[in-house]
């Protein structure tokens, strides 16, 4: 796996072949309709599985430093059945990691990599509103 060294002791582990297949799902998300993503369905479902013991911190890092992905992100966010099955996949990768603890300890070089407010951060992560945590990262 080839880590990229990142501000403030934030590292995501992501290998070159995850980050593409998280690329792919993200990029496609945002520019298909939904007839067009149930016709992809089998591929996504494949993408999905090469990346899915990836920690949703590496994750979501990836996704919202790369500004094409940010900006599929906003394009899912405006979609609610999109936007509904990102969050729903999300939340319980998101609830295990902050149960572990793990989540706290790296929230803080998480949101200065990403130049977000760790106390808005902080607080949506204390009520596992991943939804909200998710937005604060546009």
């Amino acid at each position: 796996m080839c880590g990229l060294h990142l501000e403030a002791g934030f590292e995501i582990k992501m290998s070159e072949s995850e980050k593409r297949a998280a690329y792919q799902i993200i990029k496609s998300m945002g520019d298909y309709n939904i007839v067009a993503l149930l016709l992809r369905q089998r591929e996504l479902r494949r993408l999905g599985k090469m990346i899915d013991h990836i920690p949703p911190t590496y994750f979501l890092g990836y996704l919202f430093s790369d500004p094409i992905l940010k900006n599929s992100m906003r394009r899912i966010r405006d979609n609610y059945f999109k936007w509904t099955t990102f969050i729903e996949g999300l939340s319980p990768k998101m609830d295990e990691m902050a149960r572990s603890g793990l989540l706290y300890q790296e929230l803080p070089h998480f949101a200065d990599y990403l130049r977000i407010n760790y106390d808005n951060l902080y607080e949506r992560c204390r009520q596992h509103d991943w939804e909200e945590f998710v937005k604060q990262l546009m």
